[in-house]
């Protein structure tokens, strides 16, 4: 047993060495850099700051917390 662990060591100490190089391979062409684009929040919505209305306790599904509702009308389907 202790020469499995003692050749599984080893084993891994060389697949580590190996595995790791300072060569990254062959470096492409660059290309040309594109033009700066509009600074923006990718795929993200949202709005002003707003105060939540008075949160209600309650239970769903056993589990008990606090919920509130907030009207979007902003927000379609679209």
């Amino acid at each position: 047993m202790k020469i499995s662990k003692t050749i599984f060591t080893l084993f891994l100490v060389a697949i580590s060495t190996m595995s790791c190089s300072s060569d990254d391979g062959t470096d492409g062409k660059d290309g040309i850099d594109g033009q700066t684009g509009a600074t923006g929040t990718a795929n993200v919505i949202y709005s002003a700051w707003l105060t939540a209305p008075t949160a209600v306790a309650e239970t769903i599904d056993g589990t008990s917390g606090m919920s509130t509702s907030i009207v979007a009308p902003q927000l379609t389907e679209d």
